[in-house]
């Protein structure tokens, strides 16, 4: 039996947008298939006790005919615009790549319009990159970063270089010379495994007096701290954060500089 949604599927998509979408999915041609074998199914028993000019005879071709250049088109259509899908998208992820390597420097709208990211902050959308910096993550793998990591591994078997691992604890919003206004979102990073009782931050003023801003709350983006730069006057500031453990030692992260404009 012929589906009831499979075929008017194929006919919008015909309708409504052409051939080239209607062969976007890899189901149109088990989509197709099925309408040749429920026609075959219905044309019953082979043709040999009928009459060659019978109008069986003649709809039983006329409809095979029709069935094999539906096939052929599709066929034709889907490889041609599953090439130009394939590059279009090869083209988006090189893109998207290169944006993010850039990530700090890029303007905001094209950091949304190439990874796709609209809906959510551009400042949050760094701070996801930078998180899978510091970890020596990537959002993209192909042959090539297997066959890198293969090769560094060898090198530092044979001494070439040693794996340096990421800091205990890393600002990771805002940037380092960031110019902040208001009421900002502090985020810390945390190597993964070291055992956290807390993090918080602490401001320090170039008279080198520090002032703590408060602890900050775990979240899947890191360790968040909200905080209202009013209560500080303008000026250049060093921020750190401030891991502690849970035997009571405390680990600074590298400073950054922060400018406070009120």
């Amino acid at each position: 039996m012929v589906s009831d949604v499979t075929i008017p599927a194929v006919l919008r998509s015909v309708s409504f947008a052409g051939p080239g979408t209607a062969s976007a999915s890899q189901y149109t041609t088990f989509t197709l298939l099925i309408v040749v074998g429920s026609y075959l199914a219905l044309l019953g028993p082979p043709l040999k006790r009928r009459s060659p000019r019978s109008l069986a005879h003649h709809a039983y071709y006329g409809v095979g005919a029709l069935l094999i250049a539906a096939i052929g088109l599709q066929l034709a259509f889907g490889s041609v615009d599953g090439i130009r899908v394939a590059r279009n998208f090869h083209r988006t992820q090189v893109r998207a790549a290169v944006v993010t390597a850039g990530i700090d420097k890029v303007p905001d709208a094209l950091l949304a319009s190439s990874l796709g990211t609209s809906g959510l902050p551009p400042a949050l959308v760094r701070s996801y990159a930078r998180v899978l910096e510091v970890h020596r993550l990537s959002l993209y793998d192909s042959g090539a970063i297997s066959s890198y990591e293969r090769t560094a591994q060898a090198d530092e078997k044979r001494g070439l270089f040693s794996y340096t691992p990421p800091p205990v604890t890393e600002v990771l919003r805002p940037f380092d010379n960031q110019t902040l206004t208001g009421r900002v979102t502090l985020d810390a990073g945390v190597r993964a495994g070291v055992r956290t009782a807390g993090v918080g931050f602490v401001l320090a003023g170039t008279g080198g007096q520090e002032m703590e801003l408060g602890a900050a709350k775990v979240t899947y983006t890191g360790w968040i701290l909200h905080w209202n730069t009013t209560s500080v006057a303008n000026g250049r500031y060093r921020l750190q954060s401030v891991l502690s453990g849970t035997q009571g030692a405390t680990t600074r992260s590298a400073p950054i500089t922060v400018n406070v404009e009120n």
